[in-house]
Formats: structure tokens, sequence, C-alpha cells
């Protein structure tokens, strides 16, 4: 009988949506009386539930030249979409076409992506656990009002876009300070910011204390922690690429006990998250018209005048005065909460007095600072209007607690060396977390072999696929040729063993079935089919639910799969070009 010995992969992208999305029906409208505005109304086709970033580009026909459409605002402009719908933006094109405009000599080509990454990680706090659950979800949390575990037993971070933004304030500014100097900035990769700030139980289930200064037992819960230093948050080895944390730190606990890559932001980060696409004081497209007092501010955030100043003295406070809970005012375009006001949020930054007008790249601040001081942004419930604008700065010691500043969670989608999902649950666990290492498994212990899933990242790159003529053994449909693959990808150390396939599905199927030494051995006698379905090619990577790769995408929240050809035998060769991997 045949035998199939079964390798599998985890994708790059945990959750990929790679479906096709189109924009059809593309209409341009002026305003009239003319106002300098222009509605775009596009239809996303794609498959329904998909989601899609959208991008918009201009082209002058009687000059024959782009246009750049830089004041965009409405569907597609900053939050992703999702398909199919009809959707509408509107265009500032008075801002950014000084001359006069002709309807007849302008066209607009609207492109839809599908979102390759999903929008937003949820991490379960679980008590007393070594390990929290981490998942992926495509919306919100579905009763984000009225339902407070996303403030309490979960974390719930936005997945942020890289781009480039104008960091800082410009001249003029009601409230500016001199250290806000505007220059450009750009973040070459994503990143995930929390919906929220840290509240008071998120850092109980972490750390198991109670800080904050603001203590009703009431109302702690979903009030934002505060009087935590820098570097209970996460230490104080910063700048270093790594994010290399304290370990019993906040951000350490969190590292160890998901595997991922928890830090607070770059300032730079933060007012990217904050901003989400806006140039105004606040995120809401509003300047201010006071320093002091702004009914403004009142729609964004917790701040002196309504209702922060009457708990400056009283700890034992609900949340109507002093602290707000977490999420109680206007969200900015991005889904964030709270940038304005509430309590100002450590950044990774040692403070630097001048931002300088340079423009730059993935800053991270300044190597030190002779005051110890770090950067926290946002403003605070005691602080006045001009201290909650975007580009405020507060400078403040790492190691003192200060009932002002708390922090927001930020993470990077991570690239370490190796991908780790425990089976040991067996086929009745309802889920099987899985965690990232930089180390390799300890090979003496079969662990890696049978209750443990390890995989290893590899790296995309270009290779000759099939052999070259004159190859002792070559066959006839070996035909020479170069691949490149344009995404990293994960895969098994190790072929599927008797004992992994045992815990997924629950069976021994194998034609080696010895009881003192199966558990190791390769799992064969498995179908195509049993191994995954016969959908394929199918880019989003859908399987039979009852399959291994069906029970494994489902308890992993992963898109785990079979390696394409030319992925098997790149990770093969590893680089190699004879026969043999061993060159």
């Amino acid at each position: 009988m045949r035998k199939t010995l079964l390798l599998f992969l985890c994708l790059l992208c945990p959750l990929a949506l790679l479906a096709e999305i189109r924009v059809t029906s593309v209409t341009v409208k002026p305003r009239w009386p003319w106002s300098g505005l222009v509605d775009v109304t596009y239809t996303v086709e794609g498959e329904p539930g998909e989601y899609c970033s959208v991008s918009f580009s201009g082209h002058d026909l009687a000059r024959d030249e782009a246009i750049e459409m830089k004041s965009m605002s409405g569907a597609g402009t900053t939050r992703f979409l999702l398909s199919p719908g009809i959707h509408t933006a509107t265009w500032d094109a008075a801002k950014d076409l000084p001359k006069e405009f002709h309807t007849p000599s302008f066209a607009v080509d609207v492109e839809a992506t599908a979102v390759t990454e999903p929008p937003y990680l949820v991490v379960e706090l679980v008590e007393g656990a070594d390990h929290y659950p981490v998942g992926y979800a495509l919306t919100p949390p579905a009763d984000i009002e009225n339902d407070d575990a996303c403030r309490t037993n979960e974390l719930w971070l936005r997945r942020i876009p890289k781009g480039s933004f104008q960091m800082g304030s410009p001249e003029g500014e009601t409230g500016r300070f001199d250290d806000e100097e505007p220059h450009d900035v750009t973040l070459t990769e994503d990143y995930y910011v929390g919906l929220f700030e840290c509240t008071q139980r998120q850092w109980e289930l972490v750390m198991g204390d109670r800080p904050s200064y603001f203590k009703n037992n009431h109302a702690y819960k979903t009030r934002p922690v505060e009087q935590v230093s820098y570097d209970k948050v996460r230490g104080d080895v910063w700048p270093d690429e790594r994010h290399i944390v304290d370990p019993a730190s906040f951000m350490g606990r969190l590292q160890a006990r998901t595997g991922l890559r928890f830090d607070l932001p770059t300032e730079a980060q933060w007012e990217h998250a904050c901003r989400a696409g806006t140039d105004k004081a606040l995120n809401s497209r509003e300047d201010l018209s006071n320093e002091e007092e702004d009914k403004k501010v009142d729609k964004v955030g917790r701040y002196k005048h309504n209702g922060g100043e009457e708990g400056k003295d009283n700890r034992e406070c609900d949340a109507s005065q002093g602290t707000a809970t977490v999420g109680s005012y206007q969200p900015n375009d991005w889904g964030l909460y709270d940038c304005h006001g509430n309590v100002c949020e450590w950044c990774l930054d040692w403070y630097e007095e001048e931002l300088g007008a340079s423009a730059a790249t993935d800053p991270v601040g300044p190597n030190s600072n002779e005051d110890n001081y770090r950067v926290a942004k946002g403003g605070s419930w005691e602080q006045n209007a001009r201290r909650c604008r975007s580009a405020y700065r507060l400078n403040s010691s790492s190691d003192e607690p200060d009932r002002r500043i708390g922090f927001r969670v930020a993470c990077l989608p991570d690239e370490k060396a190796y991908l780790v999902i425990d089976l040991a649950g067996g086929p009745n666990a309802e889920s099987y977390p899985h965690r990232y290492s930089e180390l390799p498994p300890d090979f003496s212990n079969d662990a890696c072999r049978t209750t443990e899933l390890w995989l290893r990242r590899i790296p995309r790159g270009a290779f000759q696929m099939g052999s070259p003529n004159g190859e002792t053994g070559r066959d006839d449909d070996e035909d020479r040729h170069k691949v490149t693959l344009r995404e990293d990808y994960y895969v098994g150390l190790f072929e599927c063993t008797q004992r992994q396939w045992e815990l997924v599905m629950g069976d021994r199927p194998s034609y080696f079935k010895n009881d003192a030494c199966y558990a190791t051995r390769p799992v064969e006698q498995v179908s195509h089919n049993d191994v995954r379905g016969i959908v394929w090619p199918d880019s989003r990577h859908i399987v039979a639910p009852a399959s291994f790769m069906g029970l494994l995408q489902m308890k992993t929240g992963l898109i785990l799969d079979l390696p394409t050809e030319a992925q098997w035998e790149y990770a093969c060769r590893a680089g190699t070009t004879t026969a043999l991997n061993s060159g």
C-alpha cells in the first residue's frame, strides 16, 4: 500500500485574507454650488466578509499629469473596508488644486487591496495562567459599549498601517509648545496598538497588584491604570530593536505568556496611531480655540474641565470624576479611544528637548537623557486643553510613578525564528495555544516530536527549482527554472509524527504501529483529503473542517496548510543547489 508522509506549514500571516478584491463603478461628482469638494463613489466587490484597504489616485487629462489626492476623507481613507459594498469618499480638491477645477478633464482611479493581516489582535488574560491564548479578529468587540470583557480580561489591539505623517505641531496651532517642531516621519512596518489604555483590572491580572491612585472598588476595573513607572511597565533598556524588557515587568510577563513582542509604542508610533491620518490638534479633526478649557476636548477624552479636577483629592471617587472608564469618549478613525486625556501614556523614547525639523524614518529617540526623563503623550485627567493635543509631549522620570501617567500596549508582528503549537490538550481540546521562540527546541526531549509542533521561519527569496541536465538520477519532469517566493512562511522542523496526528485526530492510521516507538515515527497512510481536503488552488487556504489542517486552523486561529511544491523545495534546499541538501 502506498504510504504518504505529511509535512505542514503555517503561512506568514495568521488569518490572512487573500481573495480577489476589485473596484467597479467609480463616479466622480463635484458638489454644486462649487465648494471645492468632490464626492467619489465606488463599489468594492469581493467575497462577503473580506476586508480591504483602498487607495485613490487622480489624473488631470487636460494637462496629462498625475494629481496627488492628499486631502481625502470618508470611506477607505483611514479604515479598512468590508466587502462587498458601495462607498463614498470626499476629496477637498480646492485644497490640493489651487487652479480652477474642470470636471471633464479630471479622472479618479480607485484600487482596493485585500487585507493581508487581520485588523485586530486579542489576548485572553487568564488569571493565574502561565500562557495567555492569542487570537485574531476581523471586527472590533461585538458590544463594545456594554460588555467590559474587552476592558478587563481581554486585551484588544488594532493593526496600524505603516505610512508617513507630519509629527509635531505647525506654527500657529493654539497651545503649541516649543518642543513640537513639525517634521515628516515615515514608519516602514505595520504594528498593533491597544484600543484602550491598559486598565487596572488588566494590570491586576498580569501583575497581581493594584497600584493606582483611583481605587474605588466598584469602578477600578475599567479605569486606566496609573501610578506605574516606565521601569515597572517594561524596564529601562531602550533603545534596543530586540525589545528586551525586564522579565518581571508588565511587558516582560506579557511577552513570556504570549510569545509576542509586546512593548510600549515609540513616540512616533504613538502619535501616528493617535492622529489616524488627521493633522489637527485633536484627532476629531478640530483645533483648539482656548488653551485652558475647550468644549472640543469634551468629545474625545476626560481632562481637567469635564470632571477630571473634581477627583484630584478624592481617591475613592467613581468614574465620573478623576479618570473615566476607558472607551467613554469618541474614538479616532482607527477605533482607538482616549488618545486625548484620561491618562498620559508612556512611550519608549527618552525625552528630547528638540525634535528637530529633519525628516525621520522609524525614529526611536535619543540614546539617553541626563535627567532620566522619558516621553509620555496624550494629556491626562488633571491637565488643561493644550496638554491634550496630539503633539503634546510630557517628560517624566522613568523610575517614578505618577497618577497622571498610564500606558497603552503595542505589539510588533512577530518575526521570531520558531513557531510552537502545544497539542498536549489532545483531540478534545477547544484550542491549541501557540507561542514564538528565538531558540530551537531541546532535541533530547521528545516533546518537540509528540506534544508540540515546531515550525521554522523560512525567509522569502529566489532559487533554481528542478534539476540541471546531467544530475545523476534526474527525471524528465524536473525542468529547471527560477522561482521567487515573495513572503516568509513557517514550515515544520519534522515530518508530522504519529503522536501529533493522534493528538489532533484521535486515531492511529499508520502501517508501522509498534506501540513502543510509534509516537516519534512519521505518520503515513493518510490521504491528501484526510490531511486538508480537496479545495486547492484557493488563496484563502480553505480546508475541510474535519481534516487535520481544518482542526489545527480552528484550534489555533492560524492558517496552517501543506506547503506548495515550490515552498517545499525551497525549504528543503536551504540555499543549496546540489541533489541533496547536504551540499
